[in-house]
């Protein structure tokens, strides 16, 4: 992002969260991440959002919970295919399965899908983040962050890592190591293994039951 500030500026820069199922829209101009920065903005276009709990209570800001949105544009949402409705509150608010918090101002921030979420030894876990400050080493290409069967802590943090083309190979201890600076404990990977190419499809999205599957489960 800052790239594009610099050439452009942040006042040219407009970024936008949605959902393939049409619920809603938020957007906020550069300018305004550089005040909120890593949202993705306020409700766009009459987007209403809120934060729920899994009991369907509000949450307040800074508190983790599922993302609810309503726009007059997802009242037409139609489910095809035997797709199960998604979850809604009497008034007509649906999520996706995206997780996230408001902040004070009432810009969204998003943690992650809930699906990918991972339960290790009694804590959340959420991949995003830990695929974040992975990937800012240079040593690393790519990373996708996955919970694999575990009989000590259910599910274990597992690094899948495409290394760079330059510079030394990278070790196991040494992205642990990395993750150790910048993480806390029980979010560093337990386990990393190292693969030529992360299997991206072209509109970079990650299949990740697939890769979990293919790994044991």
């Amino acid at each position: 992002l800052h790239t594009w500030f610099d050439l452009l500026s942040p006042e040219q820069i407009l970024m936008a969260y949605g959902m393939t199922e049409n619920l809603g829209l938020t957007a906020l101009r550069g300018d305004e991440w550089l005040a909120h920065p890593g949202s993705v903005g306020r409700g766009f276009r009459g987007t209403e959002i809120r934060i729920l709990d899994a009991q369907g209570r509000p949450l307040g800001p800074g508190e983790l919970g599922d993302i609810y949105l309503r726009a007059p544009m997802s009242s037409g949402y139609r489910y095809l295919g035997g797709a199960p409705p998604l979850p809604s509150t009497p008034d007509g608010f649906r999520s996706a399965g995206d997780i996230g918090h408001l902040d004070a101002d009432g810009y969204l921030y998003i943690a992650d899908r809930r699906a990918d979420m991972i339960v290790t030894g009694g804590a959340n876990v959420f991949p995003a983040e830990v695929e974040c400050a992975l990937a800012d080493h240079e040593g690393i290409a790519d990373v996708v962050i996955i919970g694999l069967a575990d009989p000590q802590w259910g599910r274990r943090v597992h690094a899948v890592v495409q290394r760079a083309e330059s510079g030394a190979p990278l070790t196991e201890e040494q992205v642990i190591g990395y993750a150790k600076s910048r993480l806390a404990p029980y979010k560093v990977p337990k386990t990393v293994e190292f693969v030529d190419q992360i299997p991206r499809t072209a509109a970079t999205k990650i299949n990740r039951s697939a890769m979990i599957q293919a790994r044991g489960g």
